[in-house]
This record gives structure tokens, C-alpha cells and sequence, in this order.
């Protein structure tokens, strides 16, 4: 009789599953690492708002990361996957009950296999709209949808296999905020973490291990959110898992490293043309690592150039990483930090009281948005009436175009691209192309997410579906 494998097991082949699935699709997968770890809760501190979780991660562990790296979970889960979890669910090891018994739970320290699936409410607005207006180039699609909901069974698999933002890439352009609102509800978990620090410590039996700090946002549910310099409003649903803001001390959780190659995030040689990182919430996590480096060189007798460091959020109390950079602000690593707020009167508010950000001599600077529209990548740059941030900040920027110094854009794609548009127009309102200026712009996604990247990475078992499965196979709590 074949040995019944443990969770973390199960995940570890189901972590290997993917990166064959893409190694042939996608050749750079062939050169990263799919670790899965474990790590345990060793400190949780509440910091104005946000509460700081650090993890001790299992012995001889370690993750490698560099600048725009990732960790996440395994996705794409399937009925063999479920089979599986539930013949580990239905064990009699305590051990392995005790896993089980915090799966089922809203915290569960298993994020694939928590999270919101699609309602059947939502498939069956989406339905009736491709009724009333056919679209053809989802005709393949809708006739797959009208087949899930007639099977019930079916449809319990749909929800087990697919998650809400799965079903939304499904059928692009079909559900608008509002609508998700009324027909999903807002049962979302939506708790945005980031790593704030890493390191090593020393354990309780005095070995050497390496540590990782994650910041948890405060926020919960759904919200809405308005774009910068834009009117339309982006609602924000539950990726994220809200499991990490019920972590306590001691809990354990399985995590998988999957860190990008240094091409994608790295510093130049030659860091005397200055350095400028833009960053949207918790996309400006891979700055942690360039700054640790920037440090690590100007103590070495490099020329750092000046290190210039835009924050964005979407409000005073989304403003992210504030305690951890502090220190890179006192010992002269950044020269100069702004924040960027999409809310105009709470940018207003920071304006006036600077110091409650930034303590000391190193007031930040505020951006205050405004509905100018930025042309379009390939558009006329002259048509903008003004540029996207402070003449200050144009200054900088342009500065570290011309002196041959890097800018690093970071966070959500739309984010990166207005970004880096805003970085084109600068340089156009100098009579210039970016291209044919010295200094080189670096883009990367935001780094410690849950659901990892986007090619497969975001399927998870939805809670409801797997407690109706534990159920049927004779699992009791």
C-alpha cells in the first residue's frame, strides 16, 4: 500500500508540476527555483495600522531574494490534487490532523486552498449578457459556461479550479465594479502584504536560520480605488489572502520561493548616475534589496550618486514601508523620499505635517495628482498640458536620464505603465527621446505575493467546495 504523502509533500510535487508544465512554453522557467518552505511566527507587531509578521523559516532553509523576486504558493489545482488533500485530511496522524483541523479555517495558513470562488450569481449575469449581445471572440467560452451552469457538479468543479480574478480574465470587459459588488458580495479577503526585511537570526537552540518581515495592510473586503491623475474608479478584491492578519505567534505556513533571474531587477555597475524608484504600495518591496545593496557599496568607498525614492498609495494610511526605510533616510542611503497620493485632501494633510512621516530633518516631499492626461505610449507627448509629478521630481528624473543613472518602476501593470509613460513625456519635454539618453528604466512586478505570477499561479481551492468534498468522503471535524 502506497505511503499517504503529507501536505507540504503534495505541494512540493504540485509545485514541480508547474514549472514542468511551463519550462517548455516559457524557457526562463528553466532557470528559477520552486522551493517550498516552512516557516513559523515568531513576532507579530502592530505599527500604526499595519502589523508586522515575522517568520522564522525551517532549518537550513533558505530564499534567494533578489530584486523582483517572488514567493507563492502552488495553483492549479485539480480533482487529483483534492483527492489527495482529502486522503491527508482523512488520516489519523495527529500531526497531520492538527493541519487539517486550521485548513477549513477563514485564517488558514494554506492560502491555495482558501480563497473567494466565482458565484453562481456572477457566472449567471455574465451569461445573460452574452445572450442579449453575442460576443464572438468569447462564443467558445459562454458555450462552456452555459454547461457549467446546468451541471451542478460541474459547477462545484469551475469553483474549485478557478478563483473570481480567473473568472473576470475568462470574460474580459463583461462585469463592472458595481456589478461585481452586487452579484459577488464583498466577502473578498483583501489583506496587501509586502517583505519589509530579511535576514538571520539566531533560534532558541542558538543556530543561525533566515528570517523574513511581512507588513500587512489594515484593509478588508472590497474597496474602491481611484487610478492617479485618473477619474475611473478600480475595485480592489481579495488576491492577497486574508489569512496572514490572523497569524498569531507560533502558527506555521508553507510557502514556496520562486525567485526571478537578476537581470530582471539589478543594480548598474556604476552607481555615480544616481538611482530613482518608483514604487506603488507594496510594489515597492524589491527596493528593500536594492537599498541593502546601495548601502552595502556606498560603506565600500562607491560613489551612490543620489537615491531618490517615490512612494505611491492610495491614501495616507496605505503609504508603505515608512518604519523600514527610516533608517536608509538617517544614515544618507536615500537623499530624497515623495510621497504620492491618489486622494488629493489627504495628500493636502501629509503636506501640512510632514514630520509624522518622516521624523527628524527628512520631511518628504508630496505629489499631489491631477487629472492631466498623459499621452499614450506611441502618442504626442506635447499634447499633455504638464507632466505627472512635481517640477522637482521632473528635475530628478530627467537628471538621472541624462548622468547615465537607473529608474526602477514597481507595482501593478497599469501603474507601470503610466509610470514609465510619465518617464517618456519627461524626457520629451526636453526635446529628448528616453532612448537615446544614458540613463536605462528597469520595470517589476511587485514582489511577496500569494498568488505568485500570473501564468497559473492564482487557481486555489475555494473553502466552501473543499468542506461539501470533505463531507462527502466521511471527514469530520
Amino acid at each position: 500500500m502506497a505511503k499517504k504523502k503529507t501536505l507540504r509533500e503534495i505541494f512540493q510535487d504540485k509545485a514541480a508540476a508547474v514549472k514542468r508544465g511551463f519550462e517548455d512554453a516559457v524557457p526562463a522557467w528553466r532557470e528559477r527555483k520552486h522551493d517550498v518552505l516552512t516557516g513559523t511566527v515568531t513576532a507579530v507587531e502592530e505599527d500604526g495600522g499595519t502589523k508586522n509578521i515575522t517568520i522564522l523559516l525551517e532549518k537550513g532553509a533558505k530564499m534567494d531574494f533578489q530584486p523582483g523576486g517572488a514567493v507563492g504558493v502552488p495553483g492549479r489545482v485539480d480533482k487529483r490534487l483534492a483527492d489527495e488533500i482529502t486522503a491527508v485530511l482523512l488520516t489519523r496522524n495527529d500531526e497531520e490532523k492538527q493541519l487539517a483541523a486550521v485548513l477549513l479555517q477563514p485564517t488558514a495558513p494554506y492560502p491555495s486552498v482558501l480563497l473567494t470562488a466565482p458565484s453562481r450569481e456572477l457566472l449567471e449575469m455574465v451569461d445573460q449578457k452574452l445572450d442579449a449581445l453575442p460576443r464572438t471572440d468569447l462564443a467558445a467560452h459562454h458555450k462552456s459556461l452555459k454547461a457549467i451552469l446546468q451541471d451542478d457538479k460541474k459547477f462545484a468543479e469551475f469553483q474549485a479550479a478557478y478563483d473570481v480574478s480567473d473568472f473576470l480574465n475568462l470574460f474580459p470587459q463583461m462585469v463592472t465594479a458595481e456589478e461585481l459588488l452586487a452579484k459577488q458580495g464583498p466577502a473578498h479577503g483583501n489583506k496587501t502584504y509586502c517583505l519589509i526585511d530579511y535576514g538571520e537570526m539566531q533560534d532558541a537552540e542558538g543556530e543561525t536560520r533566515q528570517y523574513l518581515k511581512l507588513s500587512v495592510l489594515p484593509e478588508a473586503g472590497l474597496h474602491r480605488q481611484k487610478l492617479f491623475g485618473e477619474q475611473e474608479e478600480v475595485l480592489h478584491f481579495g488576491e492577497t489572502s486574508h489569512y496572514l492578519a490572523g497569524l498569531a505567534v507560533g502558527d506555521e505556513l508553507h510557502i514556496t520561493a520562486q525567485p526571478k533571474n537578476k537581470a530582471d531587477f539589478s543594480l548598474p555597475d556604476d552607481l555615480s548616475g544616481g538611482v530613482v524608484m518608483i514604487g506603488q504600495g507594496n510594489g515597492a518591496v524589491p527596493f528593500m534589496t536594492l537599498l541593502k545593496e546601495i548601502k552595502r557599496r556606498r560603506e565600500a568607498g562607491e560613489e551612490t550618486g543620489n537615491v531618490h525614492l517615490i512612494l505611491a498609495a492610495r491614501d495616507e494610511g496605505a503609504v508603505w514601508g515608512v518604519k523600514e526605510i527610516q533608517p536608509y533616510l538617517d544614515d544618507g542611503t536615500i537623499t530624497r523620499v515623495d510621497v504620492a497620493l491618489s486622494d488629493t485632501e489627504a495628500s493636502r494633510g501629509i503636506e501640512q505635517n510632514s514630520g509624522k512621516l518622516f521624523p527628524g530633518n527628512h520631511q518628504a516631499d508630496v505629489l499631489l495628482h491631477h487629472a492631466t492626461r498623459l499621452a499614450d505610449r506611441d502618442g504626442d507627448f506635447a499634447t499633455a498640458e504638464s507632466g505627472l509629478f512635481h517640477p522637482d521630481v521632473e528635475k530628478s528624473l530627467y537628471g538621472a536620464l541624462v548622468r547615465g543613472g537607473d529608474i526602477f518602476i514597481s507595482g501593478g501593470e497599469g501603474f507601470k505603465n503610466t509610470m514609465e509613460a510619465a518617464v517618456d513625456g519627461i524626457a520629451a519635454r526636453q526635446g529628448k527621446k528616453r532612448e537615446d539618453l544614458q540613463g536605462r528604466l528597469s520595470t517589476s512586478k511587485s514582489t511577496m505575493r500569494i498568488q505568485g505570477e500570473s501564468e497559473g499561479w492564482s487557481r486555489r481551492i475555494a473553502g466552501k467546495f473543499l468542506a461539501g468534498y470533505l463531507k462527502s468522503a466521511g471527514y469530520k471535524k
